[in-house]
């Protein structure tokens, strides 16, 4: 039953996403870029919005492309970090509640600041509009995360960790003024590979030219459509700074692979305990797991996450 239920639940996304592509293409490109990540040829369908995107934001390209960053500010080891859980830390899932302890042990110098429903208007001034198109669901809770985000950097700067990610090490700060986990592993579904940068883990220093262009990226946007022209428009966006923010491609470019074991946790989740195994898995400082999953007694995941 569990298995038709996810099933009925993905053709439901495909129609919807069919729906919001009709916005910008005709019937048979729509139906194109909404199966071109499951047939494994996105290429055509990642220029088409791309092209889309460069259009509504030449302007804002124009003007941020010959910002600078100051090269001398970094990351430092004292910068806040930056969590979201809507509801709060009393509702918390088992994954989450274990992820945010994990981060509360790790936080260094660092401070943690949980974001909520109850308290993020006091750190963020997003626009109204914003919290209206959400609350009539036109943006996700997924998508207004994004912002959110690039909100939080912009002003202040730090780290922004999505609540599901695991870390076993003290966290330090990043010799560069913007920071991401990158991998060798590409993912064709993903612009430019999906290998150079990760929304769930972005760090930058206050002020920083790219948070700020995709932070009024995503106003622009949300300001003239009322559909999601691809469930990964921050990548997209990402993906246009890279091309044209000098400044941007800079500090991707510089920044290395240390972290790009990421999901190791997530595949050995349910495997039996094993001390090797865990051995391995605490020498990885940040590990992204889904805040779905069920915690298995005498699992890697019961052990990590439970500190036993």
């Amino acid at each position: 039953m569990e298995k038709i239920i996810k099933i009925y639940s993905k053709i439901n996304d495909l129609k919807k996403d069919f729906v919001c592509k009709r916005h910008f293409w005709g019937i048979l490109s729509s139906v194109q870029y909404v199966i071109a990540p499951y047939i494994g040829n996105s290429k055509r369908k990642h220029q088409a919005v791309l092209k889309v995107l460069e259009s509504d934001l030449k302007n804002l390209i124009d003007l941020y492309s010959v910002k600078k960053d100051d090269e001398d500010l970094v990351i430092g080891d004292d910068v806040p970090v930056w969590v979201l859980w809507w509801q709060g830390e009393s509702d918390m899932p088992d994954v989450v509640r274990g992820c945010y302890r994990s981060l509360i042990n790790h936080a260094g110098k660092h401070t943690v600041i949980l974001l909520s429903k109850n308290n993020l208007s006091e750190y963020t001034d997003i626009p109204q509009y914003i919290y209206e198109k959400m609350d009539k669901g036109i943006i996700t809770f997924t998508h207004f995360s994004d912002i959110v985000r690039m909100s939080l950097l912009r002003k202040y700067g730090g780290i922004w960790m999505d609540s599901t990610i695991f870390v076993t090490q003290d966290i330090k700060g990043f010799n560069t003024s913007f920071f991401s986990i990158r991998q060798h592993k590409k993912y064709k579904r993903y612009v430019c590979g999906g290998n150079l940068w990760t929304a769930y883990m972005i760090a930058s220093t206050k002020g920083n030219v790219v948070a700020d262009f995709v932070y009024q990226a995503f106003l622009l946007y949300w300001q003239k459509y009322n559909c999601l022209i691809d469930y990964y428009l921050i990548d997209y966006v990402l993906a246009l700074a890279y091309f044209y923010i000098p400044a941007f491609k800079k500090c991707i470019d510089k920044c290395g692979y240390e972290y790009e074991c990421v999901y190791e946790l997530a595949a050995m989740f349910d495997d039996s305990f094993d001390q090797n195994l865990l051995s391995h898995i605490q020498k990885i400082p940040f590990n992204k797991l889904n805040w779905r999953k069920k915690i298995v007694a005498n699992t890697i995941g019961d052990y990590i996450l439970n500190g036993k």
